[in-house]
Order: structure tokens, then C-alpha cells, then sequence
């Protein structure tokens, strides 16, 4: 959404994260097929349902994707309509600040004034219109030089998010007001999340921004000097033969760091849209509970479920018979090579359930 030399406004870029591995969704995601590339919400994979919602406000050659090397390939099949050159290639995971400030790197050889927007790959939005709303006036906002986040107005005090506590209004363009950042917050305890929803000031942290590339190198040039020296070190060889290789070098040598605590926290200039478009993080097999319609028993992806005495049970089990007896506020997952039994209060443990399959070798089931 800068200005081009006939004074007409160019349509901001899309940054899209797509590396993360989605382990809370073992046996349905595994490395090749991470919660990303998953479709058990509208028939579409996140991926592709994320793209679908820039539809009307950036247009396919300027939505990019940044992913692991191992992804590419079944990224951008899902992905068509992003060139290869829009595709960003991590070596290795190193959270989202080394990722977003490589994008930015890219995109700054493109037009050094370049609005960015970043979002994840694999959230889901009830509302496409209010999400693209929103996005419309973050961009806005970012052209004048702050960092802009969206903020998320909570519906239950959830300590499973950061927080970003609202400060005073700083006016209203396209049609959405916004706000100065007073500061973020960590997860909070059960307690202070519940202070943070009754008072009103406090949104989710929904990990969607809004930049201009040169404003966000610039914070990363003064906070992060680190990783602004392995940036300096890529812009050097980026679009050659070399590219590949020099990335490699300076990549496992960088921190992993959240682009929230790496930069956020204390750049110079954030704002904040507060939005409220059906949003959800889709974080864990039990918060499939608010984004899929209930049937009999609870949450189902089955062929068929069969609930006899069942209540609020999330089966997914594609196209199988499943028969639940007596079942209360469990999770039942069935794949060809795998099944997942265990309460809805403790599918967070399904890290662990990953951990125990590396140490067993049983890199198969992975």
C-alpha cells in the first residue's frame, strides 16, 4: 500500500509462516503432513483456506510463504498461485523473528517501502470479510511507520495466549480504530487472565502484523544486532548462486526468538487494531470444539459416529465406523497406522506422546 512513481497505491505483500510442524495434532499430522497441510475443517487445508482469505486484498504475486526446506514442495503444491521466487526457504526452524526479517530482506530488494503483512498458516476465521477488514486498515496504519498488530478481543480468560494490554486511542482509519500498545503479555495464570478479560483492556496476541519493511529492519537492526548481522551477511549474496549456501551457514548459528519478544516488545512505535472476526488459533484437537459444528456425542470428522451414552467427545477418524459408549471428554483419533485415545483435558500431553516415539525409534509413526 505504498506509492508507486505514478502516485498510484500498490497492493501490500503477504508474508505467510508456514513451518511449524503441528505435533498437537498427532496421529492425523506427521512430518511430511503438518497441522499446515491439514484439512479437517472445511475440506481445504489451513494453508489453503489462508490464502483463499487474501482473496481482494493482495493479489497471488504478492502473497509469499516462508517454510522449511523439507516443506516446499508440498507447500506450493497447495499453494499454486505463489510463484517459486515468493517461496522463502528456512534451512532450519528458528521461530519467527529470524523468519520474518529474512521475508523482509526479500521483499526491501522489491520496493524498500514495501507494507508487509504476517500471518500464520494454519488459524482459522469465522469472518473473511472482518479479517480482510482488518488487515486493510493495519496496513493503513503501517504505511505511516508503526509496527501494527491485530488484536483479538477475548470471548473467555484462556491462558493458553499472550495478551496485549490496550493503550489510548490513536484514532480510526479504514473504518477500524486503533490504539497505542501499552505492552505484551506472556500467558498469563488463570487468575490474571480473568482480571485481563473483566476489565476490557487486554486483546489476544493473534500473531497477525502489519509493517513496512524498512521500519521493521530498522528495529531489527537496533534490538537484534545479531541477527541483523546474519541478515547484512545474506543481502549480500541474495539472488545469487551463493544465496543457498551462505543462508545455511549463518542459519543454526542464530537464536530462536519470537518476533513478539525479539522486537514487539520494545520497538519504538506499535499499534494495535482490535478485531473480532471469528478467530482461532486451532491450537490443540480440543479447540476443534469451537470451530467445527457438534453432532451426536460432541465434535466428529467420521464416516460414521455411533454415540451411546457419549458426551462432548472429539472423534476424527476419516472414513471410519466409530462407536462410542459411555465416552465423557474424550479424544478418539483413528488413522490407518494409528489411534489416539486419551481425555480432552490433557491432548496438550501429545508432545510428550512425540518425544516417547523418537526414543523408541519409531520414526515410521512420525
Amino acid at each position: 500500500m505504498t506509492n508507486d512513481e505514478s502516485g498510484a497505491v500498490s497492493a501490500p505483500y503477504a508474508v505467510i509462516l508456514a513451518g511449524g510442524r503441528g505435533t498437537r495434532f498427532w496421529p492425523l499430522s506427521r512430518r511430511d503432513r503438518p497441522k499446515q497441510l491439514l484439512a479437517f475443517l472445511s475440506g481445504e487445508p489451513l494453508l489453503r483456506e489462508t490464502l483463499d482469505r487474501l482473496e481482494g486484498l493482495v493479489p497471488p504475486e504478492h502473497r509469499c510463504l516462508v517454510v522449511p526446506e523439507d516443506l516446499v514442495g508440498a507447500c506450493a503444491k497447495v499453494a499454486g498461485e505463489v510463484p517459486l521466487a515468493n517461496v522463502f526457504v528456512e534451512p532450519v526452524g528458528r521461530n519467527t523473528a529470524p523468519c520474518l526479517a529474512l521475508a523482509a530482506l526479500h521483499l526491501r530488494r522489491r520496493d524498500p517501502e514495501a507494507v508487509m503483512l504476517a500471518l500464520p498458516a494454519d488459524h482459522h476465521v469465522a469472518d473473511s470479510k472482518g479479517f480482510r477488514s482488518a488487515l486493510r486498515a493495519a496496513a493503513a496504519i503501517a504505511c505511516e511507520g508503526p509496527l501494527v498488530t491485530l488484536g483479538i478481543k477475548p470471548t473467555r480468560p484462556d491462558t493458553g495466549f499472550g495478551y496485549i494490554r490496550v493503550g489510548r486511542s490513536m484514532g480510526e482509519l479504514e473504518g477500524q480504530e486503533f490504539h497505542r500498545v501499552d505492552r505484551f503479555v506472556e500467558k498469563p495464570d488463570r487468575v490474571r487472565a480473568e482480571s485481563y478479560v473483566a476489565r476490557g483492556d487486554h486483546l489476544w496476541n493473534a500473531g497477525i502484523f502489519a509493517w513496512r519493511v524498512d521500519a521493521f529492519l530498522a528495529e531489527i537492526e537496533r534490538q537484534m544486532p545479531e541477527l541483523w548481522k546474519a541478515i547484512e551477511r545474506i543481502d549480500q549474496v541474495l539472488g545469487t548462486a551463493r544465496e543457498r549456501e551462505e543462508i545455511g551457514k549463518v542459519w543454526s548459528a542464530l537464536a530462536s526468538v519470537s518476533v513478539d519478544v525479539g522486537v514487539l516488545e520494545n520497538a519504538v512505535e506499535v499499534r494495535v487494531v482490535p478485531a473480532d472476526f471469528g478467530w482461532s488459533d486451532v491450537g490443540s484437537w480440543s479447540a476443534l470444539r469451537e470451530v467445527l459444528p457438534a453432532g451426536e456425542g460432541g465434535v466428529q470428522r467420521a464416516a460414521r459416529h455411533l454415540s451411546i451414552d457419549s458426551e462432548n467427545c472429539v472423534v476424527v477418524a476419516p472414513n471410519r465406523l466409530v462407536a462410542t459408549v459411555g465416552l465423557k471428554d474424550t479424544l478418539v483419533v483413528v488413522v490407518d497406522d494409528a489411534v489416539l485415545v486419551c481425555p480432552l483435558s490433557r491432548d496438550q500431553e501429545l508432545r510428550e506422546v512425540v518425544r516417547r516415539i523418537e526414543e523408541e525409534g519409531l520414526t515410521d509413526y512420525l
